[in-house]
């Protein structure tokens, strides 16, 4: 896998909010403790959670090196950053995911998660 490349001004956008916080870019599909319910839609959905590191549950078991440290991801969702990932700004100063391909997630929501809920654990992706 290779290194998630964050740009400088997303770099900005990202340490803006803190630097004690780990970086989880989370698949919105339903699974683990920032996913509500999941996107049930042909569009990919990602967020990235800044939360403290013990709010990082075993639903994050992959990590890639990225160029502000380790980000967690859920290890089916690691396909989407093969191929020369970068997360950026978009339009509108809204962060955005691509590789390679094209454009993944043109509105990857950045959210901070000083606290988790707890939920019913799901077993795997959402259905539809």
């Amino acid at each position: 896998m290779t290194e998630l490349r964050i740009t400088p001004d997303a770099a900005a956008k990202i340490q803006a909010a803190g630097s004690d916080y780990a970086m989880v870019l989370d698949y919105d599909d339903g699974v683990g403790p920032f996913s509500a319910v999941g996107v049930c839609s042909l569009n990919l959905s990602f967020n990235l959670i800044l939360t403290p590191k013990e709010n990082v549950t075993a639903d994050f078991n992959t990590v890639i090196d990225s160029t502000l440290g380790p980000v967690y991801v859920k290890d089916y969702s690691a396909e989407y950053f093969e191929g020369n990932p970068v997360l950026k700004l978009g339009f509108g100063s809204v962060l955005a995911l691509a590789n390679d391909s094209g454009l993944i997630d043109g509105a990857v929501e950045m959210r901070v998660v000083n606290e988790v809920a707890a939920k019913a654990t799901v077993d795997g992706p959402a259905s539809c």
